[in-house]
């Protein structure tokens, strides 16, 4: 773990990095209710594949414009020029931002239960703002929407994490997070690719069917569509493996790939192999005295009786307003 105390102003950022960062690397940006090690399960899975990886969490930003900045200032501390981002409900729409006013630093984006559109939030914002608020009834706003009834374990686990990670946030960082998450914000325009953006949604969380997804949508029509089933308001944690698969292939979608990983390989091919390169058969030796043995010399216990089990990996193929995640 780094913490950065360049940003005095917004306070450390506290970011966890593994790989070399000269290659372009994935950075995971934390939600409302979430801290950086809610992304270690991608971490874990992208680092056993030789990926980069930042995760990141940041101060007390109050403003859109701040934190866009302060993100960039980040990258230049790290001596980072470009990277992948993904981001989850208000890191999804920060990762937004980011892309929209710097879209030269930014290559793909992921985006997981997230909107590109927070005016539908605003009405949630106190007159009084978020500022002058004590920090048991700030937390309480969010936490009072983590509804563990009726949802299996792993969901259950999952909350549990992000309640128990929630609860070490000062009462400062949740203030700003909530006064950016109940703010209009313009987003602007958006200059990546057609394909660089993948939009990722649970079927069984709040978010869905919404304004704010069906605006998301709107927003990036051509981006790739990776919804899940039942993955709830927090599928990184509670269903990883669904959510490992859809990142790795957004990834090798736009290109990104390890140098121990070649191209090739990347794409489920297997390389041309010559026949020079062919392995030399090694002859099968038998008992003199086991007449009327198999034919071709070849053995009953090589040929198998029975079947052997082959597993392969299974991908799981009205208006309301939330701030879970």
């Amino acid at each position: 773990m780094v913490t950065i105390e360049d940003l005095e102003e917004h306070g450390p950022w506290k970011i966890y990095t593994a790989g070399n960062l000269e290659m372009p690397p994935v950075v995971m940006v934390a939600g409302l209710s979430t801290t950086a090690e809610a992304y270690h399960k991608q971490a874990l899975f992208l680092m056993a594949r030789s990926y980069s990886v930042i995760l990141v969490q940041w101060g007390a930003i109050w403003t859109c414009e701040d934190w866009v900045e302060a993100f960039g200032r980040l990258l230049d501390e790290l001596s980072v020029d470009k990277v992948h981002l993904l981001g989850a409900s208000l890191g999804g729409f920060l990762a937004q931002a980011f892309a929209a006013r710097k879209p030269h630093r930014v290559l793909s984006l992921f985006l997981i239960n997230t909107f590109a559109d927070t005016s539908p939030f605003t009405r949630l914002k106190p007159v009084v703002g978020f500022g002058y608020l004590p920090e048991f009834y700030l937390k309480k706003l969010v936490l009072e929407n983590f509804n563990q009834q009726a949802m299996d374990d792993v969901k259950v686990d999952a909350i549990d994490f992000v309640v128990e990670q929630f609860e070490q946030l000062k009462r400062g960082e949740v203030a700003a997070r909530l006064n950016l998450m109940c703010t209009a914000w313009d987003l602007g325009p958006n200059c990546l690719p057609e394909g660089f953006i993948t939009v990722m949604n649970s079927f069984d969380t709040a978010h869905n069917n919404c304004k704010c997804q069906l605006h998301l949508y709107s927003v990036y029509p051509t981006a790739r569509v990776a919804d899940i089933k039942c993955g709830g308001d927090f599928p990184y944690l509670a269903y990883a493996e669904d959510v490992n698969l859809h990142l790795q292939v957004h990834l090798r979608h736009v290109g990104s790939v390890p140098p121990s990983v070649s191209p090739v390989h990347a794409r489920g091919h297997l390389p041309e192999i010559t026949e020079d390169e062919l392995p030399i058969p090694v002859p099968l030796e038998l008992d003199s005295e086991d007449e009327g043995g198999p034919q071709n010399g070849i053995a009953n216990s090589q040929l198998g009786t029975e079947e052997e089990d082959v597993c392969m990996p299974c991908v799981p193929c009205e208006e309301q307003v939330c701030m879970r995640g």
